[in-house]
Formats: C-alpha cells, sequence, structure tokens
C-alpha cells in the first residue's frame, strides 16, 4: 500500500498505549517507530483497548520509540 505522498506505509509493533487524553504509545522494545508529527496512524489488533481499533489518529512526535495520540480527534 501507498500513502498520498507515495511513501510505503509502515507497521509498527507496539508494546503499549496509555489511557490518558493525549495517549502515549510506546513502540516495541528497541523498535523505531518512523513516524514525525502530524503523521497518522491507523490502530489494529489492540488488545486491551478495542476501542482504537480501526481508528486513525493523527501523532505528536515524542521520540523515535515514542509519540501522543488525542483519543477524540480520531476519523
Amino acid at each position: 500500500m501507498i500513502d498520498p505522498n507515495g511513501e510505503e506505509l509502515l507497521e509498527v509493533l507496539l508494546s503499549n498505549v496509555s489511557n490518558a487524553a493525549e495517549g502515549l504509545v510506546t513502540a516495541l522494545s528497541g523498535t523505531k517507530h518512523g513516524l514525525t508529527s502530524d503523521d497518522y496512524v491507523t490502530f489494529g489488533e489492540i488488545e486491551g483497548m478495542k476501542e482504537l481499533n480501526g481508528t486513525t489518529h493523527r501523532i505528536k512526535f515524542v521520540d523515535p520509540y515514542t509519540f501522543k495520540v488525542g483519543f477524540q480527534e480520531h476519523f
């Protein structure tokens, strides 16, 4: 699959998603997520927070291993 700017879509395995207004999302240990602020992510196969599955969110970059999402800002 290709996104609108022609880049190949990424798949990132996650270790944690916090349950906060701006949820902190952490990639699997030692894995860089490869995203930047204002990128969009679509969640799938999330256990424990199934309401995220299939939703898309704009992200805020925190560091190469974590980013934030505002759960009320999904499409």
